[in-house]
């Protein structure tokens, strides 16, 4: 049995973009998360969505994703901006981007 070959991609190489919609309220990012996938079904709830607030770095870095910068630009811009506060950026950066992957907020471009 032959071995599959796999590209792995470096995390902070990959492009994010935005898949749900989003408010900013106090220079703070509101992301809406749907409860319901059956469209019939979110339009007759009182509240369709779960509100998932982001703290100043989270933030900082959802305004960053902008479907043309890689992660490790946006890291370098966190870094920046906020200094020694955020450090390891990388990963920090990283495992915040993972998590928003994993709740299916965005995606990354080919």
């Amino acid at each position: 049995m032959r071995k599959k070959k796999t590209k792995e991609k470096n995390l902070l190489e990959l492009v994010p973009q935005k898949t749900k919609e989003f408010k900013e309220d106090g220079g703070r990012i509101v992301i809406f998360y749907p409860k319901y996938h059956i469209k019939f079904i979110a339009k007759k709830v009182k509240n369709p969505h779960y509100e998932i607030k982001l703290d100043n770095f989270g933030s900082f870095v959802w305004k960053q994703i902008d479907g043309n910068r890689n992660v490790e630009e946006i890291a370098n811009k966190l870094k920046e901006i906020f200094g020694e506060k955020v450090e390891p950026v990388n990963n920090r950066v990283s495992l915040f981007i993972q998590q928003l992957v994993r709740r299916d907020l965005i995606r990354f471009n080919p």
